[in-house]
């Protein structure tokens, strides 16, 4: 069942982009050439269809919740919600519900982390516990062995997903940390890969403390991006 849905929505994803580029391509071409009363009609038409195609391409998918948009510099043009937040369940997707977006700032993150060890104020070779000595885990030798270099590289040796379920709840990173002590271990760390989100986002946290600001506030100073968390 899972494999199916995660098989659907890489189907989704796939063609909502491809189709997302044409619709970019085709407003940014809009408003550089044409007259005011063309470029209305091709953008309204450009809607019209983008709106049909994605509401076909949904239904045969049986994805069960998706907010489509069409967005300019300066304005929303079109956007669509379908279906519901959770299966089984009537609370409907609507243009306040919050998606996943990919991990994407997990990138931003790795790359503010590299400027940092490159400026000496993080050393990947650290261990964790150096910038967190508050956090604890069932084993406790093992927490005092993960190193920076493992949180950035899924290889902390915690078991895959660790604290998932609480991720999606309304509580705090530090309230997440509080629940440490309940992962498990499966492996020492650096030698295998088990991916995480919440053990991931320890990384917030050391960087706060390596470099006196926040996370978001010093990926604006230095990377120029605003990322308010960092999953």
């Amino acid at each position: 069942m899972s494999v199916k849905l995660f098989s659907n929505l890489a189907f989704i994803q796939k063609k909502l982009s491809i189709y997302f580029f044409v619709v970019y391509f085709i407003i940014f071409s809009s408003f550089v050439c044409g007259d005011q009363q063309q470029k209305s009609m091709e953008i309204t038409n450009l809607i019209d269809n983008f709106e049909a195609i994605s509401a076909k391409i949904i239904a045969c998918c049986n994805a069960p919740g998706v907010a489509v948009a069409i967005v300019t510099p300066k304005e929303i043009l079109s956007l669509k919600t379908y279906g519901v937040r959770h299966l089984g369940k009537k609370e409907y997707v609507n243009q306040d519900t919050l998606f996943r977006v990919a991990s994407l700032s997990k990138i931003f993150t790795s790359a503010l982390v590299s400027k940092l060890n490159t400026a000496n104020i993080i050393d990947l070779e650290s261990p964790i516990k150096q910038y967190l000595p508050f956090i604890h885990i069932s084993d406790h030798n093992h927490i005092n062995r993960i190193k920076i270099k493992n949180l950035l590289s899924h290889t902390s040796g915690i078991a895959t997903y660790s604290l998932e379920s609480k991720a999606y709840l309304p509580i705090s990173l530090n309230e997440l940390i509080a629940d440490l002590p309940t992962t498990r271990k499966v492996s020492e760390p650096g030698k295998m890969f088990h991916y995480q989100n919440v053990i991931f986002s320890l990384i917030a946290p050391i960087i706060s403390k390596a470099s006196s600001f926040p996370l978001a506030i010093f990926l604006q100073k230095i990377a120029r991006y605003k990322i308010d968390s960092c999953t």
